[in-house]
């Protein structure tokens, strides 16, 4: 949870910082960490996707989501 609180504070010290830079703190751990956190029982979000259906093949789906920002970050 450390990672997510440097984000944080980072953020709040500079907020001219962009994002991208601390793309480098956000692992696949500390998204399944995050997800973990989320109430269970919230209503769907936006894309009307539930926790319970997210939680299905989690790894694979956190191991996408970092591709993806890991692959917005390259030069």
């Amino acid at each position: 949870m450390s990672n997510l609180l440097g984000i944080r504070q980072a953020a709040a010290k500079d907020r001219r910082l962009q994002v991208t830079a601390l793309f480098h703190h956000i692992t696949p751990y500390l998204l399944k960490d995050c997800f973990f956190q989320l109430k269970r029982r919230s209503t769907a979000g936006v894309d009307g996707v539930t926790w319970q259906t997210c939680q299905r093949d989690l790894d694979n789906r956190l191991a996408s989501l970092h591709e993806r920002f890991d692959g917005g970050n390259q030069t």
